[in-house]
């Protein structure tokens, strides 16, 4: 399988959720922003309240600060949760997502990795994966054209060409199982405008899962767009619903 790199396009409480009906969606819009959702969230913002989303866990009000903040660094646990909106988002819109695609957690890279040492060693919970029993909201391979995926670059692991990275670093891994190719995004190679401070490399990295999946052009993901997808993630974490 040979490998390749894509580049991002040179760029310089007492809180009721809101309950969205699906109303007249008919395509993917990356810049859709639902008011009522908003206003919801940003009342919660006003207070100091812990809420638990759908995967089970309860966040607080630092958990969002962290994905408001420009240039914040986000941990796994705001990765979890937004791969599975991505995934949550394609059961519930079927018609409308692509369905070709299947959106993995991160847990998926790590276990690759584990296993590297002995490419027979697949284990049972891998099996899980190909199958769509894991993660949550997962879906079988079956007719799947590419895998997506998240994955925390070391300090020390060489990205390209002797490459090596200042620091932590996540980025997307696409499997075009089509093309028996390895996609790997990272928002700093080729860039012309290079973020200093690394921690906006998790919004690029969901943002290029979301638009890759639907065949839309990467150019709307760039440094003067983070604080507004920031605010979009934050928004639809609160609500637990990813509306296209």
């Amino acid at each position: 399988m040979k490998s390749k790199y894509r580049r991002t396009p040179n760029t310089t409480p007492g809180i009721k959720k809101m309950r969205y009906v699906r109303g007249s969606i008919q395509h993917f819009n990356p810049l859709h922003f639902e008011k009522e959702m908003k206003d919801s969230f940003d009342q919660y913002w006003k207070q100091n309240n812990e809420i638990t989303f759908g995967l089970g866990y309860t966040r607080n009000w630092e958990f969002f600060r962290q994905i408001l903040t420009p240039n914040i660094w986000l941990f796994t646990e705001h990765m979890v949760e937004a791969t599975y909106g991505l995934r949550r988002r394609q059961h519930k819109y079927s018609d409308i997502i692509n369905q070709n695609t299947v959106v993995l957690d991160e847990v998926f890279g790590q276990l690759l990795v584990s296993n590297s040492y002995d490419s027979d060693a697949i284990d049972d919970y891998l099996r899980k994966y190909i199958s769509g029993e894991v993660p949550k909201m997962g879906k079988s391979w079956n007719g799947t054209k590419a895998l997506y995926f998240l994955y925390n670059v070391e300090k020390k692991e060489n990205l390209q060409n002797n490459h090596l990275l200042g620091g932590k670093h996540w980025v997307t891994v696409k499997v075009d199982l089509v093309k028996l190719e390895l996609v790997i995004f990272y928002c700093n190679i080729g860039c012309a405008h290079v973020i200093i401070i690394f921690g906006d490399c998790a919004v690029y990295a969901i943002k290029y899962i979301e638009f890759d999946m639907e065949g839309i052009k990467l150019n709307l993901i760039n440094d003067d767009m983070i604080e507004f997808y920031r605010k979009k993630m934050a928004i639809k974490i609160f609500h637990n619903h990813w509306v296209p």
